[in-house]
C-alpha cells in the first residue's frame, strides 16, 4: 500500500475519513485508514496527520467499543474482522501524540486492560507495548508500568479453577508465555544499563530463570530469549551466562537452537568476543563454536551463523579475523551453499564493503584469497570426481 501511496500520491491526498466511516469500521477501510496516516506520518506531515488522526479519547472510546463487541461475539468467523479492525486502531494510536492529558490517561488505562485479556494476539501486545512506551514519561516509567502489568497477569493464574488437573497446568503455562512475551516487549523498549535495583531483576529472577530451567521446550524458548534481552543491557549477567547460550547451540534443537545462536552473536557483537570467551576457553573456541553452524543442514541456522560472523568482522570483533575471514570467502563460492540465498546475499554485500572499509581489509583480503581458492579447487575437483564416479557406476 505504501509503494502505491509513494508512486500515486493523489490517492492518499484526497481521501476523507468521516465519523460514519469510524462508526461503521470495516477490516478494509481500517486498513486503508491505518496505511493513510502511515504514509502521512513517514513523511512528517503533521497537518494531514490531524486531518485524519481522532483524538485520544475518540480512539480510546472506538478500541473500548470493539474489544466489548469482540468478547461477546458468539459467531467466530465474525470475531477475526474484529481482532483485525482493533490492531489497525492500535497500530494508528502508535502514531499519535497524544497532546491531550485526560485523552492520554484514558488511553493508558484501556492500554492496561487490554493487555489483560486473556486471549490478545501476540501482535497487539507488541502494540500497546508501543504506545504505552509513548505514553510513559520516561524509560523507569514505562519499566514500573511494564512490571506492574506483568505481576496483574501473574495473578490471574492462582484464580483459575478447572475441574481437570491437565486444564490448570494448560492455563498456568499460557500464563507464564504472556508474562515472558509482555518482558520480551519491555526490554526490546529498554536501552539504559541495568541498575542494581532495578525492578526488571525481580522478572529475571521470578518469571525468565524458572522458564529456561522449566521442562517445557516452549517455556525454555521465550526464556532464552528473554535471558539474552536481559544480557545486552547487562555485562556481567552476560558473561555468566555465556556458557548457557553455547548448551542451548551445542545441546538444543529447533527454535531454543536458533535463539541460542542468535544470542551468542548479539553478545559478542555487543561485548567482543574477548570479553565473553573466558567461560568458554579461548577465542579460538568461542569462533569454533560458531563455525560449527556454517555447517548446518538447516540453510537458516547457516545465514544466522554466516551474518552474525560477517557483522563481527566487520565490526572488528574478532581477535583473530583472517580465518574467519578465509572461511566465510570459501563458504560463499561453496556448492554447498548454492541454494542458500540469505547467507549469499549478505555475502555479496559484505565482502565489497569490507574490503572499501580500509586499506587494512583490502590488504586481508589478498591474504586469504590464495589460499581460499585453492580450498575451493580441490572442494570442486571431489566433486567432480564423485559426479564421474556415479555417472560410471550409477547403481552404486
Amino acid at each position: 500500500m505504501q509503494s502505491l501511496f509513494t508512486a500515486y500520491p493523489e490517492i492518499p491526498e484526497n481521501l476523507d475519513f468521516d465519523q460514519e466511516l469510524w462508526d461503521n469500521l470495516t477490516p478494509e477501510m481500517a486498513f486503508i485508514i491505518r496505511s493513510t496516516i502511515e504514509f502521512f506520518n513517514e513523511r512528517k506531515d503533521a497537518d494531514k496527520i490531524d486531518k485524519h488522526l481522532p483524538d485520544a479519547m475518540r480512539l480510546a472510546q472506538m478500541l473500548e467499543s470493539l474489544g466489548a463487541k469482540l468478547e461477546s461475539e458468539a459467531d467466530e468467523e465474525v470475531c477475526p474482522d474484529y481482532e483485525f479492525i482493533i490492531h489497525q486502531l492500535l497500530l494508528v494510536a502508535k502514531m499519535s501524540d497524544f497532546p491531550d492529558e485526560i485523552g492520554r490517561r484514558e488511553m493508558l488505562t484501556l492500554m492496561r486492560k487490554m493487555i489483560m485479556v486473556p486471549e490478545i494476539p501476540e501482535n497487539n501486545i507488541e502494540a500497546i507495548s508501543d504506545i504505552i512506551r509513548k505514553l510513559s514519561i520516561g524509560e523507569q516509567d514505562f519499566i514500573r508500568i511494564m512490571v506492574e502489568v506483568v505481576s496483574d497477569v501473574r495473578e490471574l493464574a492462582p484464580e483459575l479453577k478447572k475441574n481437570s488437573p491437565k486444564e490448570v497446568r494448560l492455563e498456568a503455562l499460557l500464563v507464564s508465555i504472556k508474562c515472558l512475551i509482555i518482558i520480551k516487549y519491555i526490554l526490546q523498549r529498554c536501552f539504559d544499563t541495568l541498575s542494581e535495583g532495578s525492578s526488571m531483576y525481580a522478572l529475571l529472577t521470578e518469571c525468565v530463570v524458572p522458564a529456561v530451567q522449566s521442562s517445557e521446550t516452549v517455556l525454555q524458548e521465550y526464556g532464552i530469549e528473554c535471558l539474552a534481552l536481559f544480557c545486552l543491557l547487562d555485562k556481567n549477567l552476560a558473561v555468566d551466562n555465556i556458557v548457557l547460550f553455547a548448551q542451548a547451540v551445542s545441546h538444543g534443537s529447533g527454535e531454543l537452537h536458533k535463539k541460542g545462536l542468535a544470542a551468542i552473536l548479539d553478545l559478542a557483537f555487543l561485548y567482543g568476543i574477548t570479553d565473553l570467551s573466558a567461560s568458554l576457553g579461548t577465542c579460538a573456541d568461542f569462533v569454533g563454536l560458531i563455525y560449527r553452524e556454517l555447517e548446518s543442514e538447516d540453510i537458516k541456522v547457516q545465514a544466522t551463523a554466516g551474518e552474525g560472523l560477517a557483522k563481527l568482522l566487520y565490526a572488528h570483533r574478532v581477535p583473530d579475523p583472517e580465518a574467519v575471514l578465509e572461511e566465510l570467502l570459501v563458504l560463499y563460492f561453496h556448492p554447498k551453499t548454492s541454494e542458500n540465498d540469505s547467507l549469499r546475499q549478505c555475502l555479496t554485500y559484505f565482502f565489497p564493503a569490507f574490503s572499501y572499509m580500509s586499506c587494512d581489509n583490502q590488504a586481508l583480503m589478498q591474504q586469504i584469497a590464495i589460499r581460499a581458492i585453492c580450498r575451493l579447487a580441490k572442494v570442486l575437483k571431489q566433486q567432480q570426481i564423485q559426479t564421474q564416479q556415479h555417472q560410471k557406476n550409477p547403481g552404486d
